[in-house]
């Protein structure tokens, strides 16, 4: 299921690229069961209607899951500062960094990390640009006769 495809600019034309996939292996809606991709750096996971991915567990009360990509790492936060997860059968209580193929037990939940992407693509004018001074360190005769011909 894709739920949005958002490309994040700056100012420079700099486009991020960001791409958070999960599977859901267990829950106790059944048709909340299996793969997510959202183009986002952060996706949020509960029993809030607000989030992306809504699970209306009992045994959820309105905490909010935050799995975000920073400076290409996964990291999983959430809104109370006392909420008690699972991570790859390990209980936990802190933001931590995640990684592909963990597994995340929020209650009755079960959740595997699929992938993870954050790229940065740059302008075709700065890749070529960046392409060309790569070039320019060379010392051919084409370099230099494309040089030349620049002048």
């Amino acid at each position: 299921m894709i739920l949005k495809c958002p490309l994040q600019f700056n100012l420079k034309l700099v486009i991020i690229y960001s791409m958070i996939e999960i599977e859901i292996l267990k829950t106790t809606n059944n048709d909340r069961q299996g793969s997510y991709k959202i183009y986002q750096n952060q996706l949020t996971i509960g029993s809030n209607i607000k989030n992306y991915i809504y699970l209306p567990e009992d045994d959820l009360p309105d905490s909010t899951c935050q799995l975000t990509i920073k400076q290409n790492k996964l990291f999983i936060s959430f809104n109370e500062s006392n909420f008690q997860y699972h991570l790859n059968k390990k209980i936990c209580k802190i933001s931590k960094s995640l990684k592909i193929n963990d597994e995340i037990q929020l209650s009755n939940t079960r959740i595997k990390i699929i992938n993870f992407i954050e790229e940065t693509v740059i302008t075709r004018k700065e890749f070529l640009n960046s392409k060309v001074q790569e070039i320019g360190k060379d010392d051919h005769e084409l370099v230099n006769f494309i040089q030349e011909l620049s002048k």
